[in-house]
């Protein structure tokens, strides 16, 4: 699928350098290999780090900068290493060193229902407790989605126990099960008639750049 993607970029004008960028200067991109790539609009688009707040917190933190975490997403007291049986961290601010994992849409939304239903048993019984035994937060990988360009995308399904994905997709047939994939997210019919409008429109016609301001 990696091939496949990069193939498709190229063919689109996409021009792909792998590497670290060690600086960004006026009109050039410095790389850590010492390759410089001059450049005219930059755009800036990486995954998520750790925010200044999370390190304001009384909470014990990861080697990564994020908040560490049991099996049950509580956090630790810094100052005695204790767990906090009723604070919770979730998403991309939290990490568990022991089992680490990526910081997808998909993690935080096991672990939001997961925290959700803890919370709504420990509300039945009286209160929080930490109790060792109860379940603990397990993660279902249930796959991955990304579009290329109009009519291309790549999907890996689910994961074997002996490593790989169960199913993979690319083509037309992948982009359009991603696009159904993503109005089944919206949360009401009036958003998804909305959005598929709006896919429709910029397909006939070409997408709006226009923007009105006030």
């Amino acid at each position: 699928l990696r091939k496949y993607a990069a193939s498709k970029l190229t063919q689109g004008g996409v021009n792909i350098v792998k590497g670290i960028v060690q600086r960004v200067t006026d009109g050039a991109v410095e790389l850590k290999d010492g390759t410089t790539i001059p450049t005219g609009l930059i755009v800036w688009s990486t995954g998520v780090g750790p925010t200044p707040f999370m390190s304001s917190l009384p909470f014990m933190l990861s080697k990564g900068g994020r908040l560490a975490v049991n099996d049950r997403l509580n956090v630790f007291d810094k100052a005695t290493g204790e767990v906090c049986a009723d604070v919770f961290a979730l998403g991309d601010c939290a990490s568990n060193s022991e089992t680490p994992l990526p910081p997808l849409a998909q993690v935080a939304e096991q672990q939001g229902k997961f925290v959700a239903k803890l919370l709504n048993a420990e509300a039945r019984e009286g209160g929080f407790r930490l109790d060792e035994s109860a379940s603990t937060f397990k993660y279902l990988h249930l796959g991955s989605m990304a579009a290329l360009t109009t009519g291309e995308a790549v999907i890996e399904l689910g994961k074997k126990d002996s490593g790989g994905s169960l199913l993979t997709m690319t083509g037309i047939s992948s982009w359009l099960a991603w696009r159904s994939a993503y109005l089944t997210r919206l949360g009401t019919w009036r958003s998804r008639f909305h959005v598929a409008m709006d896919w429709l429109t910029s397909m006939v016609f070409g997408r709006s750049l226009s923007r009105i301001e006030r």
